[in-house]
């Protein structure tokens, strides 16, 4: 068992309660928390999720000061993290973190270079490879059986948020080094470009707008060259109006291509050179064996993003106990490697868009 503490993710965050959810299904404790620094919320967010045991902080310093635990996850606001994190890594406690790591690049590279001075295990919370079907995915890229060599990849992620602004939270209102869309949406497709063709970029080019208001950054279109003239096109965005979260992959061989919609989780369309169009889904008998574990139920019953939590802490479980510290198969997790090259490629965003030139990674 996995002694837990737990620092955000009060009764109004969504996100919270996809941890918290995720992690009373698996061999996790969550021996303290400091959810809010207001007692009521405190206390609200116990009674909730039927923590009877959980001891309850409304300063999280205190429970990094008072309390033995095997793991932290930080579930704060993205510019509350560097500080939490600093003050973790001090005690060398493992951390899991929400994404993105950082609101900027100085303080990513600052937290780079003391995790890594430090040792001490760190996880970034992407969740969207934990899909079973896009671990399949990624494997017949890898295989290249099925499509090819691959030239390009497209991915793109809208949502019509920001025209609904009383329902977004403030603090992604706000104005910060890299822009609240980025940390939010960008993080994300940047995440599974690295995560699927296993390179970074070599040059970037970017396009910031402002449809839905004319104070806050929107809408993101980026155009990025990898080595072997591979290809990339992204487009993410918080002013599309009828899109509540269309996550869509799209990718490009010599031979052929594969897509993946969000919203269809289940299934890829793999489409040949001569025409025909093949829809491989999550039936065991077509996936890989080795991800079987990432099946939560059984084919029909679609997988959704609470799955996905399950199948990352997973993972980490597998990461973190003691049968698995000596094992040179650990799985795959966003570690910090991941968590840095996420925010740097945001930030080359940034000057691309502002000198309207391609920009080296």
């Amino acid at each position: 068992m996995i002694e837990v503490g737990i620092i955000g993710g009060g009764i109004n965050s969504e996100i919270g309660r996809v941890h918290i959810s995720s992690l009373k299904v698996l061999p996790y404790n969550i021996k303290c928390a400091c959810f809010s620094r207001d007692k009521i919320i405190n206390k609200q967010t116990k009674k909730k999720y039927n923590l009877n045991t959980t001891k309850l902080y409304d300063n999280y310093k205190d429970l990094l000061k008072k309390e033995k635990i095997n793991l932290l996850i930080i579930l704060t606001p993205t510019p509350a993290h560097y500080e939490i994190i600093n003050k973790a890594i001090e005690k060398k406690i493992p951390v899991i973190c929400e994404k993105p790591i950082t609101s900027d690049l100085n303080s990513a590279k600052k937290i780079f270079d003391k995790i890594k001075k430090k040792k001490v295990f760190f996880c970034i919370t992407h969740n969207y490879s934990y899909y079973p079907i896009i671990k399949e995915f990624k494997q017949i890229i890898k295989q290249k059986k099925k499509i090819g060599i691959v030239k390009q990849i497209f991915i793109k992620y809208p949502q019509d948020s920001f025209f609904h602004k009383n329902l977004v939270k403030k603090w992604r209102l706000k104005r910060y080094e890299i822009n609240s869309l980025s940390l939010d949406l960008g993080s994300h497709v940047y995440s599974l470009s690295e995560y699927l063709l296993d390179q970074k970029p070599e040059k970037i080019f970017a396009n910031y707008n402002s449809f839905a208001s004319n104070k806050i950054i929107d809408d993101i279109k980026v155009l990025v060259k990898y080595k072997n003239n591979v290809c990339g096109s992204y487009w993410y965005s918080k002013s599309a109006i009828g899109y509540k979260n269309g996550l869509e992959i799209e990718v490009f061989g010599t031979r052929g291509s594969l897509q993946w919609i969000q919203t269809d989780p289940e299934n890829i369309i793999f489409r040949k050179i001569n025409g025909e169009k093949h829809i491989l889904s999550r039936d065991i008998e077509n996936l890989s064996k080795k991800y079987k574990e990432y099946h939560q139920f059984k084919a029909g019953h679609p997988v959704g993003f609470m799955e996905t939590m399950i199948n990352l802490y997973l993972d980490v479980y597998k990461n973190l106990t003691k049968n698995n510290k000596k094992s040179k198969k650990k799985p795959f997790l966003y570690g910090l490697n991941e968590a840095y090259n996420t925010i740097k490629f945001l930030s080359r965003l940034n000057k691309s868009n502002k000198e309207r030139k391609w920009i080296n990674f």
